[in-house]
């Protein structure tokens, strides 16, 4: 995606293609999700990843009744090992708000967007006070060796999530202890900050709310607007 405007050309929750069988039925968006869900659930089983009971002898799918299995898959064994939802005390998790995918964020936003956007929500989760308080940041030396993300890649993406206001930018007051985060043995942890300045970023989920599809036309159509004027 370009750093001037988020792109649409993904495509976003739509209805299936119908056979003739299909006609009939009565299309909403309510019933394409359900096929969108069962359809993912069917790929998962044939991964090993989850398991969809069958209603009779026919073999026809119980899917209200699925079962995911661990990420590794449910292993050789007999007894398979089951999805087990991750304790949010442990920092080597990051929550990511339902939205983000109910509402086609992640349709919407191109790979290295949304990569910039998980970094920073990892940097919020480690890091919540600052977050709160002056935003999270990265220095070049942490960006590439930690979340191997390019300049490039990191900047013009914090710039169309700036767009679609998934985050703010934080100007630091000046007399405010400055933090950085670097690499270390251990991981990620507070360290010296180099003799230049860099910007912070506040995530805003509650834009996270609003459909993607809409506020990336919307955001396109401004920038046009503004095109046309200059």
């Amino acid at each position: 995606m370009a750093a001037t405007a988020p792109s649409a050309r993904k495509p976003i929750a739509a209805a299936p293609s119908y056979g003739r069988r299909d006609v009939k039925q009565h299309r909403t968006p309510n019933t394409a999700k359900i096929r969108q869900i069962h359809s993912a659930l069917t790929t998962l089983e044939k991964q090993g990843l989850a398991e969809v009971p069958r209603k009779n002898a026919h073999g026809h799918r119980d899917f209200e009744r699925f079962t995911l299995m661990d990420e590794m898959g449910r292993g050789s064994r007999p007894t398979p090992r089951h999805y087990t939802t991750p304790d949010p005390r442990q920092k080597r998790f990051v929550g990511i708000p339902v939205n983000f995918f109910l509402e086609g964020w992640i349709h919407i936003l191109h790979p290295s967007e949304i990569a910039t956007w998980l970094t920073l929500r990892f940097l919020r989760w480690q890091f919540p006070g600052e977050h709160e308080e002056s935003g999270v940041f990265l220095y070049a030396d942490t960006r590439e060796k930690g979340f191997f993300l390019k300049r490039d890649a990191y900047e013009d993406g914090c710039a169309i999530l700036r767009d679609l206001r998934l985050i703010r930018q934080v100007q630091k007051a000046p007399d405010m202890e400055d933090l950085s985060t670097n690499l270390s043995q251990d991981g990620i942890e507070p360290g010296q900050p180099p003799r230049y300045g860099t910007h912070r970023h506040q995530l805003i989920d509650e834009r996270l709310g609003t459909d993607a599809l809409k506020t990336a036309i919307t955001v396109i159509e401004r920038k046009i607007a503004d095109l046309s004027v200059s």
